[in-house]
This record gives structure tokens, C-alpha cells and sequence, in this order.
């Protein structure tokens, strides 16, 4: 299963891109400005991205495929 990593996935057109990404079978990461953020859904999964004091978390971007 590939994995796809999205900024701006929490928004109107991230939660759309993000829905038909898992119907089709990928695994979205979604960087967030929000710290503890969760999901439900096993397929997607959410990294702490600040942008102000640069804070990302470089692993969650290597093990992105796309």
C-alpha cells in the first residue's frame, strides 16, 4: 500500500483528496498544526508540522511514497 502525505489535509479539500485516497487503497499521512491529532480510520494518521518554529517530523516524510 503506498503512502501519500498531505499538508492541508484537515481543510475542504483535503478531507475530499484524503477520502478518495483511501478509497483507493493508500495510506494518507496529514501534517497538522494540531498536536495529539487522531483518526479512527487505521489508513489515516496525522504528524505534527509547525510551521513557525520549523517542527516536522522528518521520518513521517521519508516513509512517505508520494
Amino acid at each position: 500500500m503506498a503512502i501519500v502525505l498531505i499538508s492541508g489535509g484537515t481543510g475542504l479539500i483535503g478531507k475530499k483528496l484524503t477520502s478518495y485516497l483511501i478509497d483507493r487503497n493508500y495510506e494518507v499521512i496529514i501534517l497538522s498544526r494540531r498536536k495529539n491529532e487522531s483518526s479512527s480510520n487505521p489508513k489515516i494518521s496525522y504528524s505534527y508540522w509547525n510551521t513557525k518554529n520549523e517542527v516536522i517530523d522528518a521520518d513521517v516524510i521519508r516513509k512517505a511514497d508520494h
